[in-house]
């Protein structure tokens, strides 16, 4: 936002306010202004989606020039759940039973998503049936095979602490995790709290020696390649791999996008 002086989106919203991108922003509190951006110059009828779960959110997002649309996971507000429904005012968008993809973030996803397109005039039968349709997206907690019981799922846009937190609150056993990569100096204090959601810990790239100090048996790899085939040694029947690094690709790679597509290439090709 802070490139686009112009930009005027007829309805925004601010999912949460974690810490990121300190390798550019001089400070966290300027990271956070810098998202406020994104409403400053919507007008009257446009709509601003407010996350009044997350108190960085309600902390930051001040002198709001528009609608405020109040939304939670947790607690009544303007979009909500209701007894199975995610429902806008008294308009239900669509049927938590309808989500093909795992994780309660993503009901919050899909929900942000439901209420932007009826803001764009959606009708809510097409919005339902486009989520119960959606098999999700590329590197976000994605599926990638199952090998003797074994799942593998690829979260390569897994590029910060709290989306990787994210990831592992996803699912309702502890994985096998392989993280690490390009060091945004953000620390990983934050995945402390979530050390039981993890069975073991594989880390690789410029941040590994800090990421290993979140577990005393993690094990230090040299790269992708190598963290991938030990979890595959490591794994057993009914076990959950999860590719989330918690980092930024640009210490090997030069996106998420392709870190994402090796690790799965490489996936495809365990025990060949």
């Amino acid at each position: 936002m802070v490139g686009a002086p112009s930009f005027h989106p007829l309805v925004s919203a601010i999912v949460n306010l974690t810490p990121d991108h300190l390798d550019y922003f001089a400070s966290l509190d300027d990271y956070y202004q810098a998202k406020t951006l994104v409403y400053r110059n919507q007008r009257d009828d446009d709509w601003f989606l407010r996350n009044t779960d997350d108190l960085n959110v309600l902390k930051y997002c001040r002198d709001i020039p528009c609608k405020i649309i109040d939304f939670s996971l947790d607690h009544d507000a303007d979009l909500m759940l209701k007894k199975g429904w995610v429902t806008l005012f008294d308009t239900e968008l669509f049927a938590v039973s309808d989500l093909k993809i795992v994780g309660r973030h993503n009901i919050q996803n899909a929900m942000i998503a439901a209420a932007m397109a009826y803001r764009l005039g959606i009708n809510p039968s097409t919005i339902r049936r486009v989520i119960s349709e959606f098999r999700g997206i590329e590197h976000r907690i994605e599926f990638v095979q199952e090998i003797g019981s074994v799942k593998y799922f690829n979260d390569s846009k897994g590029t910060n602490v709290d989306s990787t937190v994210t990831a592992l609150k996803a699912f309702d056993q502890p994985v096998i995790l392989i993280a690490g990569g390009y060091d945004k100096h953000t620390g990983f204090k934050d995945m402390e709290n979530y050390r039981d959601k993890i069975k073991k810990l594989l880390v690789y790239g410029a941040t590994k020696k800090e990421l290993a100090q979140l577990k005393a048996d993690a094990i230090i790899c040299e790269d992708l390649q190598e963290a991938t085939q030990k979890a595959y040694e490591l794994a057993l029947p009914n076990d959950i791999v999860l590719f989330s690094p918690a980092c930024a690709s640009y210490d090997q790679f030069n996106n998420y996008e392709e870190r994402g597509r090796l690790f799965k290439d490489i996936v495809r090709h365990l025990g060949l």
